[in-house]
């Protein structure tokens, strides 16, 4: 209580306090925090589509993007309402309707190449951190909590309307009608 009446106190604080909260985070935890998140939106949003074929497909497709994009982890959602989410620790969240809406696989390793940029800054981990009640941003701190739950899943969506197709993608047509049969059967 002490800690909140201070940080009230003083503007910079808050922002401070912010910044401290990212900076004790580590990918482990961030991994942790991510899987819950996960967790949750997918008891909402039905399972993914998971197979060993089209999990070695979506792992080529992330190598095939480049090797700074290798923590991404791409996840196909059945029953998501959104194109794309891109939780924390890289989770990329693309609906099952997305998928069979591309005519290929330009646009995700586009979505790719765009998404690792926001990962490598950490920016789904801040936007969870920027929503915080300062309440819970001080429970976190001093371990009496060790969750940072979103307000809204609306926080990670990804704007998918003018993703452009890139042509330099290394997916053969045979690999992409694989990946969308195991999915989308």
């Amino acid at each position: 209580v002490l800690l909140i009446i201070l940080i009230t106190m003083f503007p910079l604080a808050e922002t401070k306090l912010r910044q401290v909260t990212l900076s004790v985070i580590s990918e482990t935890h961030e991994a942790q925090i991510a899987q819950n998140i996960l967790k949750k939106h997918l008891s909402v949003s039905g399972p993914v589509c998971q197979s060993a074929q089209s999990d070695q497909i979506l792992k080529s497709v992330v190598n095939l993007a480049g090797t700074d994009r290798l923590k991404l982890k791409l996840i196909i959602v059945q029953n998501q309402s959104y194109d794309a989410l891109h939780l924390p620790a890289g989770l990329l969240l693309l609906s099952e309707e997305f998928l069979r809406e591309l005519n290929g696989p330009g646009k995700i390793f586009t979505l790719i190449s765009q998404e690792s940029k926001t990962y490598s800054n950490r920016g789904p981990l801040e936007e969870l951190v920027s929503n915080q009640s300062l309440s819970n941003l001080s429970t976190f701190l001093l371990g009496l909590s060790r969750e940072l739950a979103p307000s809204n899943i609306n926080n990670f969506i990804v704007d998918t309307a003018f993703i452009s197709s890139n042509s330099k993608h290394f997916m053969s047509d045979f690999t992409w009608v694989t990946l969308t049969n195991s999915c989308l059967s």
